[in-house]
């Protein structure tokens, strides 16, 4: 880090494949991906785009109304180049009130496309559950598989086998997110990482009361920035333990 901090001071920033890149000056890097501090507004506020954002933007322009169910694909965030994870999916129809059915598949991520896989990633199976334990369910809809064999599976025991397989994974899952919430650790990490949207500047950004006046009298104001620790080996590691 001290050696990629000291080439941002000395270097100018670098063009791949024909674009820039500014997230090699700090002030940019700090809302580069992920909006982890309020500081990085005034310069990069913005810019991150996913499916379920993408259809409810859509959603609440063309239609108006106040009938909001999605059906989130596990398998399509994973598959087709899409650069996308199920459980942002699911996090982003939940905070918005839209999480109702959930296409508990899966594919392979080298293969690219639509494989309809039965779920068996324990980690990504406890992300699933995580979204809806913090949902409080999803009735009145439900879980399904929508997957089938592959085409080496020819016997018959292989489709019970696939759904049992497919059921204890998700269950797994669940109780892998009880033990994440009977311990906290996880949890305070996050509270951690964004304590910043609980500044005078956050809750203004939080509440739509932000202008570009104000971005660029904070932005004078606060000059050189640090960047913050988002911990990602520790909340790794942490959330690793419990699968």
């Amino acid at each position: 880090m001290a050696v990629a901090i000291f080439r941002l001071k000395v270097e100018p920033a670098i063009s791949l494949w024909g674009e820039s890149q500014p997230q090699v000056e700090l002030r940019f890097y700090l809302a580069r991906d992920v909006l982890v501090d309020n500081k990085g507004i005034p310069w990069s506020g913005g810019g991150r785009r996913k499916y379920g954002a993408s259809v409810l933007g859509w959603q609440d322009r063309e239609t108006g109304t106040g009938e909001k169910n999605f059906i989130s694909f596990c398998m399509v965030c994973k598959d087709l180049g899409s650069n996308r994870i199920c459980h942002h999916e699911l996090e982003t129809a939940r905070i918005n009130g839209l999480l109702g059915n959930i296409d508990a598949n899966t594919g392979d991520p080298q293969i690219g496309w639509d494989t309809d896989q039965f779920m068996t990633d324990i980690a990504e199976a406890t992300l699933v559950m995580q979204s809806v334990v913090r949902n409080g369910g999803i009735a009145p809809g439900g879980f399904n598989f929508d997957a089938k064999l592959r085409r080496e599976s020819t016997d018959v025991e292989d489709l019970f086998i696939a759904h049992v397989g497919g059921m204890d994974t998700m269950a797994r899952g669940l109780r892998n997110v009880a033990k994440l919430i009977e311990d906290g650790s996880l949890a305070e990490l996050v509270l951690n990482r964004y304590q910043s949207f609980d500044s005078e500047l956050g809750a203004l950004v939080e509440a739509g009361k932000a202008d570009f006046d104000l971005l660029e009298k904070k932005a004078m104001e606060w000059g050189e920035l640090q960047v913050p620790s988002a911990k990602q080996e520790l909340a790794e590691m942490i959330f690793q333990s419990v699968l």
